[in-house]
């Protein structure tokens, strides 16, 4: 169990937490508001004819650009972990990362209005940069927040992941609005000034309510600064958290598949049409946020509460997680299989797949995120969850292969396989996953 693993950390050290996470929140909230805005939009944006606006691209073109944009943004993160532990201070790297943000989604919107592809490549550039110095700072600092109780970390976490999934949920609902009815340039523009909103709040709230969390990083009493400075049981731990990343990437294959191919198929091949209403393809990314908005706070809450107020073995959530990704992909491929060529999807499909692929999600996720913070030395923190964050890169780079793949040369049978191979990740979170932890614990008792 994951409280047995792991060391003890101090309480809170502001006098007040829960202000510190309300501002936190709200500023991750238009973070994602301006990620998940461009996101529902880009490789719609990709594939659109030159004479919608869009880059006319091809959709198996559009699915793998999607998938290293969406992989940078969470391989870049290692770096700004690592700049925030050995230069900045997480403080100085969350302002930059904003700042940075909001350039390059203003930029995007002048870009697009050109149609100039290269200023558009520039602009996405700096919004990964500025995600690479943003994301792992901000979870680092809200981990300080929390108590040293494992279930109450992980409640906290939840509530937190729940909180900025409704800045996923009014992105995809505006920002596909302005796209669907405006233009391409209002959409990309309006969640860079969402950013905008996240750096003044934050920089005007985070000297009073953070205090001293986030300011440069200091030697530690041990002396630790580099990784040849640990200790025997710190190198167990990391070994621990490197075999959970393995085993995370495997799971991420399968999850951002919604994110590429699956949502082109919503929108080329699934009957929309309800009482004479076609819904966007964008409500049904808003679909999957809605469920992660209501339904994580519950599972949180469950979690947290379970074996004592201890919380749930992260290798008992891997094994649910796995299973639910493994149904959610037979559910899209049941949709494909059973319509005929020629005819659309029924919306009972895709509607199955995404709520699957969210409770998955909130299954697994959050709690990944206490785990690092809990077995990850102290001057490392930053670094580490920037680590941690390279799974959900891998796993949206091979994401896009896959669904590349199926769309440009129709190998759905890679769908079987992949299918295969969560389950195969379900038995190995139960089977071997467990006893990494219990050795962990032993080096750490």
């Amino acid at each position: 169990m994951m409280s047995e693993a792991t060391p003890r950390r101090p309480r809170s050290p502001v006098r007040h937490p829960r202000a510190a996470l309300a501002m936190l929140i709200f500023v991750d909230f238009w973070e994602r508001f301006s990620y998940y805005g461009l996101l529902a939009i880009l490789v719609l944006f990709l594939k659109a004819p030159i004479e919608a606006g869009g880059l006319g691209w091809s959709e198996s073109t559009a699915i793998r650009a999607v998938g290293i944009y969406g992989g940078l943004g969470f391989l870049l993160p290692l770096l700004g972990g690592y700049c925030a532990d050995r230069f900045f201070g997480n403080r100085k790297a969350l302002a930059w990362g904003a700042g940075l943000m909001a350039a390059g989604h203003i930029l995007l919107g002048f870009g697009v209005e050109a149609q100039a592809q290269i200023g558009i490549f520039i602009s996405l550039g700096l919004v990964v940069l500025g995600n690479g110095l943003f994301k792992t700072p901000l979870i680092t600092i809200i981990g300080e927040l929390f108590s040293d109780d494992d279930g109450a970390q992980q409640r906290g976490f939840s509530l937190y992941y729940a909180a900025i999934n409704a800045g996923a949920l009014c992105a995809i609902i505006v920002v596909g609005y302005l796209a669907d009815r405006i233009g391409w340039d209002i959409a990309f523009g309006a969640a860079g000034a969402g950013m905008l909103l996240a750096l003044a709040a934050y920089l005007l709230f985070a000297g009073r309510l953070l205090e001293d969390i986030g300011q440069r990083r200091q030697r530690s009493a041990a002396g630790l600064r580099t990784f040849a400075d640990l200790t025997a049981g710190q190198r167990r731990n990391l070994r621990t958290l490197l075999i959970y990343a393995g085993t995370a990437i495997v799971f991420a294959l399968g999850w951002f598949q919604l994110e590429g191919y699956w949502y082109v198929q919503i929108d080329n091949r699934v009957d929309r049409s309800v009482n004479g209403f076609v819904i966007p393809s964008t409500w049904f990314f808003a679909l999957q946020t809605v469920i992660l908005i209501v339904g994580t706070p519950v599972a949180g809450v469950l979690i947290g509460r379970c074996n004592g107020g201890r919380g749930v073995a992260p290798h008992r959530l891997f094994a649910v997680a796995f299973l639910l990704c493994a149904a959610a992909q037979s559910a899209g491929l049941a949709g494909e299989l059973t319509t005929p060529a020629g005819e659309q999807i029924p919306i009972g499909w895709p509607v199955l797949l995404i709520a699957l692929i969210a409770t998955a999600e909130l299954v697994l996720w959050p709690s990944t995120y206490a785990l690092v913070y809990r077995l990850a030395p102290k001057a490392l923190e930053s670094t580490l969850m920037g680590c941690w964050l390279i799974t959900i890169a891998v796993g949206k780079f091979g994401a896009g292969l896959i669904g590349g793949a199926a769309a440009s040369e129709g190998a759905l049978w890679a769908y079987p396989a992949l299918i295969l191979v969560l389950l195969a990740g379900s038995a190995f979170s139960i089977l071997f996953l467990r006893g990494l932890l219990v050795r962990a614990a032993d080096q750490t008792a």
